[in-house]
């Protein structure tokens, strides 16, 4: 047919509940006409306008004499994929900061009250090459100045001041571990470290470094696409029969406790430049820790933990969880990261392959755990089974 009906838009009907005999009497009135108009079509035209007429009669005989189904309306079209979905949250982000840039950039005072204007200024003094600052050229043995020491009076860069509120979850005060040492740092601090992590984002980002079952912290993943590979991986061994082990794996604090012995061998495999190599290294050296108490100021130093409210926590850790997701897994053996939540998908055609796969697993990781001197948190690891089987095989 050239051409349809007026129509364009057909709805579905029950077939069940119809009166035929509204629906022989509307077509019964009209059928012998269009037979005939059918019957003398001398070309194409003549036909298809018989046709349509037709199926128009149709169209009004089925409105009238049937029940019509509700329909839900298709919200998401079939081309809409994953990537377009991550294009728009991208875009979205942009608009809100966009959103939220104050006109007058200059006037945005900091805590102590200096201005931005100010801390340019400081910068350029700082800073006598016009390159930015982690452009340091460091083959010729330019390093960069160190912004911790006494004579630029900025040495409390590197001391943390420990939260005297527990955390979240009500965490009982007697216990040590309900604190939290907060990284306070001066506006020029925060212009060096937030430089410092945008050109290690960008140089892991553009080299394809980070594992892409890394879904946190990073631009285009989140909880929602660490959900749907983690349900496809189920969905698929489900489908082929296979007995499914999920392990949801939670680390005692994962930012507190990482090694900076870690965070600078995990910099040194990333190959990423010198120079931000060297940054770090500064940035991460003779970090204190102090804490009032009833018997006065205490201070220690800090060997391990991400600097706890700076912006280079995230981009860090995935540096460190980076290594557990390149190492070399057996086929049947899934794993996923979102944040410092670990997950483990191991299938199996049989209980004992199952038990046994699991072992395997746990025991690789905990070998990871121990190289970094990380521990599990049994309050924050779960396991669920997807199977028929009647009893839960026992993991240890």
């Amino acid at each position: 047919m050239a051409s349809t009906a007026a129509n364009k838009f057909y709805k579905s009907y029950k077939t069940r509940h119809v009166n035929h005999l509204i629906f022989l009497n509307i077509l019964g009135k009209e059928i012998d006409n269009l037979e005939r108009k059918i019957m003398a079509a001398r070309n194409s035209r003549e036909l298809d306008k018989a046709t349509i007429e037709l199926q128009t009669l149709m169209i009004n005989a089925c409105y009238k004499s049937f029940k019509i189904k509700k329909q839900l309306l298709i919200t998401k079209p079939n081309w809409w994929a994953e990537q377009l979905e991550i294009h728009k949250k991208k875009v979205r982000a942009l608009r809100r900061r966009a959103q939220w840039v104050v006109e007058n950039e200059t006037q945005a005072r900091d805590p102590k009250g200096s201005l931005q204007e100010a801390a340019r200024n400081i910068l350029d003094q700082i800073f006598l090459s016009p390159a930015i600052l982690t452009n340091y050229n460091v083959t010729t043995s330019t390093q960069p100045p160190d912004l911790h020491s006494p004579q630029r009076n900025l040495g409390g860069n590197r001391t943390s001041s420990v939260s005297q509120s527990p955390g979240k979850g009500g965490k009982d005060q007697r216990l040590a571990s309900s604190y939290r040492p907060i990284s306070l740092l001066p506006t020029i601090g925060k212009v060096l470290e937030k430089l410092m992590t945008q050109r290690l984002t960008y140089h892991l980002e553009s080299t394809n470094s980070l594992n892409d079952r890394q879904h946190g912290f990073r631009e285009g993943k989140s909880v929602d696409t660490a959900i749907n590979e983690l349900l496809s991986k189920i969905h698929a061994a489900r489908r082929d029969g296979k007995h499914v082990f999920v392990l949801s794996i939670g680390i005692k604090g994962a930012f507190d406790n990482l090694q900076h012995r870690a965070i600078l061998k995990s910099l040194d495999a990333s190959t990423c430049p010198i120079n931000i190599n060297i940054l770090y290294q500064s940035f991460l050296q003779n970090r204190k820790v102090k804490l009032r108490t009833p018997q006065g100021r205490a201070r220690n130093d800090q060997k391990q933990g991400c600097p706890q409210g700076s912006c280079s926590d995230p981009i860090l850790w995935n540096l460190v969880a980076n290594e557990i997701l390149n190492q070399v897994w057996p086929d049947n053996v899934h794993i996923q990261v979102f944040a410092d939540d670990i997950v483990l998908v191991i299938e199996a055609d049989t209980k004992k392959g199952l038990v046994k796969d699991t072992q395997n697993a746990i025991t690789q990781f905990s070998s990871w755990c121990s190289e970094n001197e990380l521990t599990i948190s049994r309050d924050k690891t779960n396991y669920i089974l997807f199977s028929k089987m009647a009893k839960i095989p026992k993991i240890t």
